[in-house]
């Protein structure tokens, strides 16, 4: 029995409360849902709890189901679109007038669940995530509650479905970091305690790869990350995709058509691919800084309207020009038509490109292929910023891996290299894609998807080569979100005023005399405050970002982290601190 108030006032001597300390109940007279929580407690204090690998397993089936539920959704959107079209003829002015009508109908929807069930709801869920581990919201509730999980599910299927040219990864993020929030309060899983960082490691199925989705979401989600966490969102994302692959198996669907492509040997082909690199990486810079000269145009036509604020008005004249401005780019051209899923498999197919919409332009498929890049660049950047939910990385790779093809299809005519035109698809792919999102782990999305360790060195470098660049070429797409929706990471509620970059002391005080607290004080080195604090504690639970922002106004060197008043470790930051102090660049957080 636990020493508490209660006990200590039922005791009629000490020699009773230590009887009743020490006094164990009969277990004949625990019911039998006493029996159950008692063993339930105790398998929830295993170091290994059985509770934490069954919360895993629910939250990785769940995550493949859900996402193969969406999937299934968008495609059947898509077939009743395509019957539409085909009733009232697919090169006719009514089907234009019908594709028009279905995206602007479907995109109002989309926005229609932002504005009436939940706002935290538009947007990718990438900066989202990353502006809730940094601590810039305070209710966390209100971003990962079962009505954002609503509104955002809603938004997505019907977005993807509508005809713009969004992906479904960022969102995707979102959903399954809900999902495992309302899990989490579940009686079963209470009090097991969940790192956030495990929330959005479950998009895996997006890929069919479990540790490059693994590590894409920590790229692009985590500044500071627990690596205990690490090995829960391996079993997570393992099962993720074990099941997404029994469930397509049994379906007999495919995420992408695997395709062999010949060994690759070490020799001058290897600059195909690094020049393959640093056009991707200009391609990817270009299109961050379209998205952000499309911002500020936007912002100006809004302003003359008088939409300076939010609302229903502003979202309707949002949503309808970037659907009729795609809809005119999509509609005359065959190719453009068809989904990007259907475009990846073919550029990815080790084979002459077999569509008929190839030759509609020319009988050269490679004219056709280019004008289909400038078309999918441009319809791409239009939803970027839009009030819906909305994801870059689908379109993204699907532009780098057009551009890939176009490069290899180049080479086949006028060099003969060794490589098919295919292999530089699946390059361009994962070079474009990385070099938006400045990551790399998209090159491991690449190993996973091909199984062809042998392109290892063309790919990684490759991918590596965006970084070589000038960094005023591109911008991380990520941060274009990020200062769309005003998350910076350094506007954390406990202080707004106090730069994490600049630690210039200031001339002021606030003091009427520096004697008040003994020696001459110091206002942000704290080196003379004449003061013994106690030990800086936090718990395991306790924001990792926070702890950084907290220990660098305090000046901090050591904080020591505790359960239960037992001390489990010690994180020393003054390295990081330096790291921060040195810093000049602003640091966003990621769409």
């Amino acid at each position: 029995m636990r020493g508490n108030y209660d006990v200590w006032f039922r005791a009629n001597s000490p020699e009773h409360y230590d009887k009743l300390l020490r006094g164990e109940r009969p277990l004949v007279e625990l019911t039998m849902r006493q029996l159950c929580v008692r063993s339930l407690r105790l398998c929830k204090q295993l170091p290994n709890s059985p509770i934490t690998w069954l919360f895993l397993v629910l939250l990785g089936s769940m995550a493949a189901a859900y996402g193969l539920l969406v999937d299934n959704w968008v495609r059947t959107l898509f077939r009743f679109r395509r019957a539409i079209i085909e009733s009232v003829g697919t090169d006719s002015f009514a089907g234009f007038l019908c594709w028009l009508c279905w995206c602007v109908t479907l995109a109002m929807l989309a926005t229609c669940c932002g504005y009436f069930i939940s706002p935290a709801s538009d947007g990718s869920g990438i900066p989202v995530m990353r502006a809730l581990f940094a601590g810039v919201y305070q209710n966390p509730g209100d971003m990962l509650s079962f009505r954002t999980l609503v509104a955002k599910s809603l938004s997505t299927v019907i977005a993807s479905g509508s005809g713009l040219s969004v992906g479904r990864a960022g969102p995707f993020t979102h959903l399954m970091a809900m999902i495992g929030y309302l899990m989490n309060k579940m009686a079963l899983f209470r009090r097991v305690n969940f790192g956030q960082e495990n929330y959005n490691f479950i998009r895996a199925a997006n890929f069919g790869a479990p540790l490059g989705g693994l590590l894409f979401s920590i790229e692009v989600t985590a500044k500071y990350y627990e690596i205990k966490c690490l090995w829960e969102g391996i079993i997570c994302s393992s099962v993720c995709i074990l099941v997404f692959n029994v469930i397509t198996f049994i379906k007999r669907d495919v995420l992408f058509e695997r395709t062999t492509f010949a060994g690759f040997d070490m020799d001058y082909e290897i600059f195909a691919f690094v020049l393959l690199g640093v056009v991707t990486g200009i391609g990817a810079g270009i299109f961050c800084r379209l998205a952000v000269v499309l911002r500020w145009a936007q912002m100006k036509l809004f302003t003359k309207l008088g939409l300076t604020g939010p609302s229903l008005k502003r979202r309707t004249v949002h949503i309808v020009t970037i659907c009729v401005a795609s809809t005119i780019l999509t509609y005359p051209l065959g190719i453009m038509r068809l989904s990007d899923r259907s475009i990846v498999n073919e550029v990815f197919r080790d084979q002459n490109l077999s569509f008929p919409q190839w030759k509609q332009i020319s009988e050269y498929p490679q004219v056709t292929l280019f004008v289909y890049i400038i078309l999918k660049f441009l319809i791409s950047l239009l939803p970027c910023g839009a009030p819906i939910s909305v994801g870059v990385f689908g379109p993204l790779f699907t532009i780098g891996a057009a551009v890939g093809r176009l490069y290899g299809e180049t080479l086949m005519r006028y060099w003969s290299p060794t490589q098919s035109p295919a292999t530089y698809a699946v390059v361009g792919a994962a070079c474009f894609a990385a070099s938006a999102t400045q990551t790399v782990s998209t090159a491991v999305i690449f190993f996973e998807l091909t199984s062809q360790l042998s392109h290892m060195v063309p790919v990684m470098t490759a991918c590596t080569m965006p970084d070589a660049k000038d960094p005023n070429v591109s911008l991380r797409v990520q941060h274009l979100v990020s200062k769309i929706l005003d998350i910076d990471k350094k506007k954390s509620a406990m202080v707004e005023d106090y730069s994490l970059v600049d630690f210039q002391p200031k001339d002021a005080t606030s003091l009427s005399s520096p004697l008040e607290l003994g020696p001459p004080f110091h206002e942000y080195a704290f080196t003379s405050v004449p003061v013994e604090t106690y030990p800086p504690q936090v718990s395991e639970d306790v924001n990792l970002y926070r702890v950084h922002k907290i220990a660098a106004m305090s000046a901090w060197t050591k904080v020591y982290v505790v359960r239960l008043s037992k001390l489990l470790g010690v994180v020393n930051l003054d390295s990081s601190l330096t790291m921060l102090r040195k810093e000049e660049d602003l640091i966003m957080l990621a769409p």
